[in-house]
């Protein structure tokens, strides 16, 4: 709990133990703390008004707010008779602010970490919309491709508001909370000039999960000196509230998000559609932020090194991520944040940058981080027959992993690269919600401890993307330096051959 919410409480126990015991004293001592039990009731009417505009309401303390009417009661009740169910009054006020207190620890005002780099970081929202596609996931309408895009920069110190985690109309009643809990960005504040232009970052989040999902290391990279575009891709994100009001919700598909009713050929079809897709969307935001980055007057002009990019993402949008670094020669390396391969260039080995600059410089330009259970590299073989009619959710998901391997190993082989293991991660480990919850079985916990884990993998993107775009040599990346938590899978080096007079690291 926060240091208002711990102190509303506080004043309402108070509050009631006074009015209890001025029922219960004699009559010099009742009017004492008669009158202590009304200072602590007014202090606690106050403490609420400034949480409520310093913090913000949330539903894990609603039943604190309710609390305050038993409360008041009571103290009414002590310049009078003493009631003789004065008791229902006390074990409604406890039993309501012990609602609050047992909510705020399961689903708490979580801490993002702070940035470690030495630029203060902001924040803007964009809105795009890609003319020259048509919607396929809303039939018929004849709409344009849509999407809600979030920066996070390296910005001037203390311009703006503080940004809140996520807007109110992309949440839930669930997660409404997360509407008033602050992040380390501010909102628009300006560029930090210093070093620009800074090289750009694009961020795609998993199946169904959404730009904000991944804020403890958006907020990272951009502390590090780089732009970060982190894309809601419409009908798969949710929700996405864009300008005019409308909200969008994902459109849910349970062969690939819970592989039922479904065969290993039907989920790799999904999941090659919907990451072309995406990469289609990755282009299009990069040539929209080179536009940005040319217009004279904006605040974004000479901002931002969009040929020289690069891409991360979790899950599905791992593969996206990669997909993107393998059809666009200005995007010179990529994450995979425990994501299946899928994309029709990406599992060619096809690298359509072969003729970039920068590419001879960067010796590792693909980086897979994969959780330690139920990993690609370490799931069985599937037993199942092929042409098989049904198929288990585990059957299933053996089979594509075991068709997912030999594209990441030929990808890597060919053009360099790293395949990780966070050792006592799964799968949302990469993500924020470990540290939503101290209870496992809501936050997606694992044996690793969430702030260690989001320590190392920190370390590896900035590092990675560091020496991949900025040419700084990475310990971890080379092998010099190490966390115990994570092992090599596969370690490649880039091959470096000479074409047209100059090495190309191919």
């Amino acid at each position: 709990m926060r240091p208002l919410e711990i102190t509303l409480v506080g004043t309402i126990l108070a509050c009631i133990l006074l009015g209890t015991l001025a029922m219960r004293g004699e009559a010099q001592q009742a009017g004492m703390l008669s009158r202590l039990a009304l200072l602590s009731l007014l202090t606690a009417i106050v403490t609420l008004l400034l949480h409520l505009v310093v913090e913000g309401a949330h539903w894990q303390m609603f039943a604190a707010y309710a609390a305050l009417v038993p409360a008041g009661w009571l103290v009414w009740m002590t310049n009078r008779t003493a009631p003789t169910h004065s008791w229902i009054l006390t074990a409604t006020t406890c039993i309501l602010l012990a609602c609050s207190c047992i909510c705020s620890y399961a689903v708490p005002m979580f801490r993002l970490p702070k940035p470690t780099g030495p630029y203060a970081v902001g924040t803007s929202i964009l809105y795009m919309v890609d003319d020259s596609r048509i919607e396929d996931a809303a039939s018929g309408s004849g709409a344009k491709r849509e999407l809600v895009v979030q920066l996070w920069y390296p910005a001037v110190p203390g311009q703006g508001k503080v940004a809140a985690y996520r807007r109110r109309e992309e949440a839930t009643f669930e997660s409404s909370y997360q509407a008033v809990l602050p992040t380390h960005a501010r909102i628009d504040a300006s560029v930090a000039r210093g070093a620009a232009p800074y090289p750009v970052l694009l961020f795609n989040p998993a199946w169904t999960g959404r730009r904000t999902q991944n804020t403890f290391l958006t907020e990272e990279l951009a502390s590090h000196g780089y732009v970060v575009a982190a894309i809601d891709h419409t009908y798969n994100s949710e929700p996405v509230a864009f300008p005019d009001g409308r909200v969008i919700w994902a459109i849910h598909k349970p062969a690939i998000e819970e592989m039922i009713n479904t065969t290993p050929e039907e989920l790799e079809s999904i999941g090659m559609h919907e990451t072309d897709k995406q990469a289609a969307d990755d282009r299009f935001v990069l040539d929209e932020l080179s536009k940005l980055n040319q217009q004279q007057g904006s605040r974004w002009y000479g901002a931002m090194d969009v040929n020289n990019a690069g891409a991360f993402g979790h899950s599905l949008g791992g593969a996206v991520s990669v997909e993107t670094w393998a059809t666009d020669a200005r995007v010179h390396a990529a994450i995979n944040m425990d994501g299946w391969q899928f994309g029709s260039r990406a599992i060619k080995a096809d690298k359509v940058a072969d003729a970039s600059a920068l590419r001879n410089i960067i010796t590792y330009p693909l980086l897979y981080l994969y959780e330690s259970m139920d990993n690609s590299f370490n799931a069985p073989p599937s037993n199942a027959a092929p042409g098989k009619a049904s198929w288990t959710p585990i059957e299933v998901e053996n089979a594509v992993s075991a068709w997912d391997v030999p594209h990441v190993t030929q990808l890597l082989h060919r053009y360099g690269g790293e395949a990780l293991v966070l050792q006592g991660s799964i799968h949302p480990t990469f993500t924020d919600k470990p540290i939503t919850s101290p209870i496992k079985r809501l936050s997606g916990g694992s044996d690793i401890d969430a702030r260690r884990a989001q320590l190392i993998i920190r370390d590896y993107a900035v590092q990675f993307f560091d020496q991949a775009l900025k040419g700084k040599p990475s310990p971890l990346l080379n092998g010099s330096g190490t966390y115990p938590e994570m092992s090599t899978l596969i370690r490649v080096r880039a091959p470096v051959h000479k074409t047209h007079g100059h090495e190309d690291p191919h």
